[in-house]
């Protein structure tokens, strides 16, 4: 879904697959908008075309084959594309060139989310579990060796408008919660810390102004947009949605344009009948359970 930043609770639906955007949004230069989907029977990133309105997105599946493609992110150019490819062992970073398929790993950790590409183009930012721990690094767009920006555990790190600072959510040790902080682009700070809803998995985004923070709040299965100042005033909500979840939102580059991915969970219930008696197990767990 989309909205004008003038109206974000009035939205136009642009994609009409399951899980559309659910795994990662964003913007190109030219206002056109990335996001991963399963339309074609595997996680892939698509993109929209000319018009975001009756015309059908586009795969552009950077890799191919049966491995899943998603959190994608465009260099300010316009040109690339950095995304992650989960394979049989791990998720890793990858960059493709947009307009046609050029494509090459720039990294060899294997557990990679949420890559965004700094102010310049030239490095990429991202979430990476080593040994357990949850940290903030960045690498080159040529390869290399990863530079660890937060060592402590930090998590989903976001570039401000003008790439000076990081924004992620932030395990404060002293109190024991996951916090939203936000970071210098060499990793000094925290230079801020704000309690929020939610855990280290939490969609914090940076408001078009770079003076604030966007994050998703969810009270009663209704998700919405909440926005914490920099100046530590109180949080207020941005959006005032009735229904559905919000899985992931991203502005567009001119701040004009709001992306959701919305929708909602279904489940059901089933019935377990007919159990067997303890005693009637084979022996072999019997003799387990001695």
């Amino acid at each position: 879904w989309v909205a004008a930043s003038g109206d974000l609770n009035k939205v136009r639906q642009v994609s009409a697959d399951k899980y559309d955007g659910v795994d990662g949004l964003a913007w190109s230069s030219d206002n056109r908008l990335l996001f991963s989907s399963r339309a074609g029977g595997r996680d892939s990133i698509w993109i929209t075309q000319s018009s975001l309105v009756n015309q059908s997105p586009l795969d552009i599946s950077p890799e191919g084959g049966d491995s899943g493609e998603y959190h994608p992110s465009v260099s300010p150019d316009g040109g690339f594309l950095a995304y992650i490819v989960e394979r049989q062992g791990g998720a890793y970073l990858w960059q493709s060139e947009i307009s046609r398929r050029v494509i090459k790993r720039i990294s060899d950790e294997s557990l990679v989310f949420f890559p965004s590409f700094s102010a310049d183009g030239k490095e990429v930012i991202y979430s990476v579990l080593r040994d357990g721990r949850r940290q903030i690094a960045r690498i080159s767009i040529n390869g290399g060796i990863p530079v660890t920006i937060i060592e402590k555990q930090a998590w989903r790190p976001v570039l401000s408008p003008d790439g000076s600072k990081i924004a992620c959510n932030y395990w404060d040790e002293i109190v024991g919660v996951w916090k939203l902080a936000v970071f210098s682009y060499n990793g000094a700070g925290p230079l801020f810390t704000f309690e929020a809803p939610g855990g280290y998995n939490r969609t914090v985004k940076w408001m078009p102004d770079g003076n604030s923070l966007a994050y998703i709040v969810t009270h009663g299965g209704v998700s919405n947009i909440w926005v914490q100042n920099l100046d530590g005033s109180a949080p207020r909500p941005l959006t005032d949605f009735k229904k559905n979840l919000i899985f992931d939102f991203a502005w567009s580059r001119d701040g004009k344009s709001i992306a959701y991915a919305q929708g909602w969970y279904t489940s059901d219930v089933l019935l377990i009948q007919n159990f067997r008696n303890p005693g009637d197990q084979p022996s072999y767990l019997s003799k387990r359970s001695e």
